[in-house]
């Protein structure tokens, strides 16, 4: 199955006639074995000499630059280790360079991603009704949760605000983050992530919202050991847009976003719902639907014969 997998990108690849994101944006922690047995890690870049042949041409030629991931001085002992750790975990040993020698790191660009809004129902309405205490041990949960997942699905959380969060795949920031399964992870991360909050003593209901597309990650220093993230572009404004218009129990997802889980997925079925601006998943269900109107959200039971369906 790997063998088929590698086939059908190189041939991708040469009708396409460019190498794709994942491998031109640079790799990283990659672990690499050096000539003295030792394993090492290094960010790799990867892109062609021969730029007038056709990818797959013969005698094409391609480079692969290995830069060495060097922890500066200014980690080498205690709790300035500890953080440089936690922040190369989070946003690579780059930015933890640059932390740890005073400097802010340089936005990145990215062309194409997948992007996951999220918001929590009558947040307002919850906080309220309980104790501060509860309210503590409840957000504590849910950030957990969101941790553990984050690391099962290669998911990277950018933002988080009290009432919801934006996380992101596609960047190859953290490991595993391959971005031709990037919306495929996603909507696997989503829709564990409502069961698992459902599943709570205290039950949290969400709204999200997932599209793809170009963003801009830009690190905003602070007076905290760990950077503030921000993320910009159209993915970010599109998912948000898409989770606000969403109905609970549904992923919103948009055309595009859809079409890159068919391509994913080798579903052409699901091509159906791509040239519509949003399309619904059934979390319960793990089926699309034509989005609902808000006049027919509260009657979906006598509409089921009007709205198309798809497995996924």
């Amino acid at each position: 199955s790997i063998r088929n997998a590698h086939m059908r990108w190189m041939a991708r690849c040469s009708e396409e006639n460019e190498l794709p994101e994942s491998l031109k944006h640079p790799l990283r922690l990659v672990d690499v074995e050096c000539g003295d047995k030792v394993v090492r890690k290094f960010n790799i870049s990867v892109g062609r000499l021969t730029t007038d042949l056709p990818v797959g041409h013969k005698e094409g030629l391609f480079y692969a630059l290995l830069s060495a991931v060097v922890k500066p001085k200014a980690t080498e002992s205690g709790e300035d280790l500890e953080a440089w750790n936690q922040i190369a975990a989070a946003y690579g040993y780059n930015v933890a360079n640059d932390l740890a020698e005073g400097n802010i790191p340089d936005p990145e660009d990215f062309k194409e991603t997948c992007v996951l809004s999220l918001s929590i129902v009558n947040y307002a309405q919850l906080t309220a009704e309980v104790d501060a205490g509860k309210v503590s041990e409840w957000m504590s949960s849910i950030h957990g949760i969101v941790a553990d997942l984050c690391k099962t699905y290669s998911v990277q959380r950018v933002q988080t605000r009290a009432d919801g969060l934006i996380c992101i795949t596609g960047t190859n920031k953290v490991a595993g983050d391959i971005s031709n399964t990037a919306v495929s992870r996603m909507k696997d991360f989503t829709l564990a992530l409502h069961q698992k909050l459902g599943d709570q003593e205290m039950r949290t209901i969400l709204k999200t919202g997932i599209s793809v597309g170009p963003c801009t990650m830009a690190f905003i220093k602070t007076s905290e050991r760990l950077p503030s993230v921000s993320l910009f572009g159209d993915a970010v404004n599109l998912a948000n847009r898409l989770q606000l218009r969403t109905q609970p129990g549904f992923v919103n997802f948009g055309g595009s976003a859809v079409a890159r889980l068919a391509a994913e997925k080798e579903d052409l079925s699901l091509l159906e719902f791509s040239g519509a601006s949003a399309a619904w998943l059934d979390i319960k269900e793990e089926e699309f639907i034509s989005p609902i109107s808000p006049q027919e959200f509260g009657h979906r039971d006598t509409n089921e014969s009007n709205l198309r369906h798809r497995k996924v």
